[in-house]
């Protein structure tokens, strides 16, 4: 899958990563247009494909600038060779591919799983903690490829630590919080 996006135009990718993360807050993008609309006085069905294509083409933006904002992180925290921390030695091109390959998937499963809440809205609660959790899970996933492939063997377990905290308070706190709300 990698190889396979190498080849492809970077704005297609953004496009379809943009529809990706569009069907995975699908129902929330349904509500807020209905509400939209109604408070407007506009039609539902005329205002969904404009609000659809600006949600694909934002999104996709969005997600770029959060892969190019996380490279320079990485970047810049752990390429310091006089710390003997230098474990991306990756072009950005490279990590940006790898991080849309992961994130497809991870974007298709999260919209695949809160599907039902379009027909059973009282499943947003529960299902809501479920896609928050592959969402994370895909990061993870992501920082566990990094490791594998680019890490050095004395730097893993200090990187490790220092990339899976970020996702793992954030995780945390979210499922405390779901878990809060489904137990009320």
């Amino acid at each position: 899958m990698i190889t396979f996006l190498k080849k492809i135009n970077r704005y297609i990718v953004y496009a379809i990563l943009g529809a990706v993360a569009t069907f995975a807050i699908l129902e929330d993008l349904l509500t807020m247009t209905n509400t939209m609309a109604y408070t407007s006085g506009m039609s539902f069905t005329g205002v969904l494909p404009w609000v659809i294509v600006f949600s694909v083409i934002l999104l996709g933006l969005m997600v770029k600038l959060l892969i190019f904002i996380s490279y320079r992180i990485d970047n810049a925290i752990f390429v310091r060779k006089s710390g003997l921390l230098y474990p991306f030695p990756i072009p950005f091109a490279e990590f940006e591919v790898t991080a849309f390959a992961f994130l497809f998937f991870g974007l298709l499963a999260g919209g695949l799983v809160y599907l039902p809440v379009l027909f059973l809205p009282s499943l947003s609660r529960i299902l809501g903690a479920v896609r928050s959790l592959l969402l994370y899970g895909t990061i993870v996933l992501i920082i566990a490829y990094f490791l594998k492939r680019y890490a050095h063997d004395y730097d893993k377990k200090s990187l490790a630590y220092a990339l899976i905290l970020i996702p793992l308070i954030l995780l945390s706190m979210s499922f405390v919080l779901s878990l809060v709300e489904v137990i009320r």
